[in-house]
């Protein structure tokens, strides 16, 4: 089998896809090949067999971060680039057709996205990956880490995996816009930013990709913030 993996020049699945080339084989379940359920379930979705899987994040270097995270677990591909400045990722069918398959996934739509039981079991670092992916994608980091969504089945297993995690987290309460329901939040303390903060280093020095993208400088400056209040109380006589 380690023979026929290296000399694979590339793979597709049926119908119209564009290929992995220079595949990674054997495929490895790590933190970063997990974390992009989590994405999946955020700002992106499996696609079906008309539609193709695909990503959407207004930050560049949040979209950047998952493309890198879609090389390092499968390989390259071919992708617009001129879609890509418009923030949209278009991902190979095998990848979706992997997941759906490995995690045997029925939907990732918005009402019907769940974090699969077999992701909940796995070690810390797994879940931790996860949980800075879908920051990325629905968080909010501020005085506290508020993290949204309209499924809120979905939401009950991302706080599950935060308080797994050790971090401490406020309930799940609803977010209302015009007086009415837009969707579910709940948010993680800040008494939990400094250990979150050691933890996401110490994964992303393994896997660098695993981090909070571009909202890993606010996570930064609330911990540098949070520090110079509790020295400004100390000082006042």
């Amino acid at each position: 089998m380690k023979l026929i993996e290296r000399n694979v020049e590339s793979y597709t699945s049926l119908g119209n896809s564009n290929p992995i080339r220079n595949p990674k084989l054997p495929i490895l379940v790590n933190p970063e090949f997990v974390s992009l359920i989590f994405h999946f379930c955020g700002d992106g979705h499996l696609g079906n067999k008309r539609d193709c899987c695909s990503y959407k994040q207004k930050n560049k270097q949040g979209l950047t971060n998952v493309l890198n995270k879609l090389n390092n677990s499968f390989g390259y591909f071919d992708y617009s680039k001129s879609e890509f400045q418009n923030y949209r990722l278009n991902i190979p069918k095998p990848i979706s057709d992997i997941y759906r398959n490995y995690f045997n996934l029925t939907s990732l739509n918005t009402f019907q996205a769940r974090i699969p039981n077999s992701i909940k079991l796995l070690p810390k670092e797994f879940l931790l990956a996860g949980l800075c992916a879908f920051i990325v994608d629905e968080g909010h980091i501020w005085e506290v880490t508020t993290i949204y969504s309209k499924n809120k089945a979905l939401l009950e297993d991302i706080m599950k995996i935060a308080v797994k995690c050790g971090y401490k987290c406020y309930d799940i309460k609803e977010k209302f816009a015009r007086g009415k329901l837009d969707c579910y939040r709940f948010s993680i303390s800040s008494s939990s930013y400094n250990e979150l903060y050691s933890n996401i280093l110490n994964l992303s020095n393994i896997f660098p990709t695993c981090n909070l993208a571009h909202k890993m400088e606010k996570l930064e400056n609330q911990i540098k913030f949070k520090k110079s209040k509790i020295v400004a109380v100390s000082f006042v006589p």
